[in-house]
């Protein structure tokens, strides 16, 4: 990932799923690495095969575990979808930089949006996955709700920079979450409707337009 939040070691992740899968391990510090791990292998098995395709079996065997081991972290299929949505919303998180010293809030939007399309135009598979499979949580409210308010911390970044520039006459005065969330599809067209628009232009071509169309948006000019 690029950006300024450091590597993987350094920045505390947000994949704490526990209240809400019933692990049957004792060690519960241990939980949270584990699950990442199983998120990890599921992730692109969901993208090459679909979520209902692929099974706990091959999970567990990308994981490098036993069914029974995988059992002890899990308590049913739909709660592999869920790490693997909170695993791509932490990855998406961790890629928005925090503000330098004295920054103008166009620049750090500027700075986020780049990191934003980046993590698009890299992951677009995920993206998409999350889109079209998420809807299977649908019998799980609880993780469907959880997966939907880490979402909403990647539009509450934006919103605050939107909010920021309200108070220094940089921005004009407008509901800033509606915006935040206009930013934020910008940034999904890639993956959601990539093939069109890769029908007019490359991605770089693609960012450079969308960067600015979002600019403008939010600065005018």
């Amino acid at each position: 990932m690029t950006g300024e939040q450091g590597s993987d070691s350094e920045r505390p992740s947000r994949l704490d799923p526990t209240a809400l899968i019933d692990s049957r391990i004792q060690a519960r510090e241990l939980v949270p690495d584990r699950h990442k791990r199983i998120a990890e292998a599921a992730l692109p098995l969901f993208t090459d095969n679909g979520f209902h395709s692929t099974t706990v079996q091959m999970v567990a065997r990308a994981a490098g575990m036993s069914m029974g081991s995988l059992y002890q972290y899990i308590r049913q299929k739909d709660d592999l979808l869920y790490l693997v949505g909170l695993y791509v919303i932490d990855d998406l998180l961790a890629v928005i930089p925090d503000r330098r010293p004295g920054e103008a809030n166009r620049d750090l939007l500027a700075r986020s949006l780049v990191e934003l399309f980046g993590f698009a135009g890299d992951h677009h598979r995920w993206i998409r996955l999350m889109y079209r499979e998420s809807a299977s949580l649908k019998g799980n409210p609880e993780k469907l709700q959880a997966i939907q308010d880490l979402e909403l911390e990647v539009v509450e970044r934006l919103q605050a920079i939107i909010e920021a520039g309200f108070e220094d006459g940089s921005v004009q005065e407008c509901d800033a979450f509606l915006l935040a969330y206009d930013l934020l599809m910008l940034v999904h067209v890639w993956a959601i409707k990539g093939w069109a628009v890769r029908r007019h232009m490359g991605f770089e071509e693609f960012r450079s337009r969308q960067l600015d169309a979002a600019m403008r948006m939010v600065f005018g000019g």
